[in-house]
């Protein structure tokens, strides 16, 4: 990078995704928060996220919102994931966190290119509990 931190995939403007009916929403660069963070999984960033029309009954905003989360939830936990991985289920890439709320969640997502995510799922799950040391006697 060139020391200029809006330079990059990362950078405020973002991208707009033309298939009908989706919206590319940029993240913007690191200074700015949730839903405008760059994310990563595995220390590949990415600077924007594929959300569906609201109105697409099959769309992954819809989907989210079926689990009680919203797109800003979603956002939050992926501009500071707890945990990276992938889906045991589906073996795509996953991040794990806390919504504003506190509710611990992961989102499933699907990388589009080098700078794109389309989320595909998140939803409520248990938080891992923290393994106590213990010390032998």
């Amino acid at each position: 990078m060139n020391g200029d931190p809006t330079a990059g995939p990362c950078s405020p403007e973002g991208v707009t995704d033309h298939t009908p009916g989706r919206q590319t929403r940029g993240t913007g660069d690191a200074q700015r928060g949730p839903g405008g963070t760059c994310f990563g999984h595995g220390g590949m960033f990415h600077s924007s996220i594929i959300w569906d029309d609201e109105a697409d009954p099959l769309g992954n905003v819809q989907h989210i919102a079926e689990h009680d989360l919203s797109v800003a939830d979603v956002e939050a936990v992926l501009a500071s994931p707890v945990s990276e991985g992938h889906s045991t289920s589906t073996g795509l890439p996953a991040v794990w966190g806390h919504v504003p709320d506190g509710r611990f969640v992961i989102v499933v997502y699907d990388e589009v290119d080098a700078d794109t995510v389309r989320v595909i799922t998140a939803y409520e799950v248990p938080e891992p509990r923290r393994r106590s040391k213990r010390t032998k006697n």
